[in-house]
């Protein structure tokens, strides 16, 4: 794989979940270990009946662009209570909202469709 990335797109589940990076899985801590050294994690969502790959935390921030593509009223209301007070784990939109230095917030972009 040749890394980083020139763009990753991005969506948002309802829970708050993205790239498969569920709230409540078992993985969820070692997909977001900033030092793993893993490029991507098996993830079983508590919601879904099998299990995901996900890229890890790393992999995705380092990305040179990352779009967060969402739709509909109840996805925008979703990433405003993701941009609020709480937990990364609850809803792990907030790593990828966290965890931007200066130079990916020039590269972070959200595109919200009604």
């Amino acid at each position: 794989i040749n890394r980083p990335f020139d763009v990753l797109l991005l969506g948002m589940g309802n829970d708050g979940h993205t790239a498969s990076l569920f709230p409540g899985a078992a993985k969820l801590p070692l997909a977001t270990d900033m030092h793993s050294g893993k490029i991507c994690v098996g993830i079983a969502p508590v919601t879904a009946p099998h299990e995901r790959m996900t890229l890890t935390l790393p992999v995705i921030l380092e990305s040179k662009q990352i779009i967060l593509h969402i739709t509909g009223q109840n996805k925008k209301d979703v990433l405003e209570q993701a941009f609020g007070e709480g937990l990364m784990e609850e809803m792990p939109i907030r790593f990828i909202l966290r965890n931007q230095t200066q130079k990916q917030k020039n590269n972070f972009k959200i595109y919200w469709a009604k």
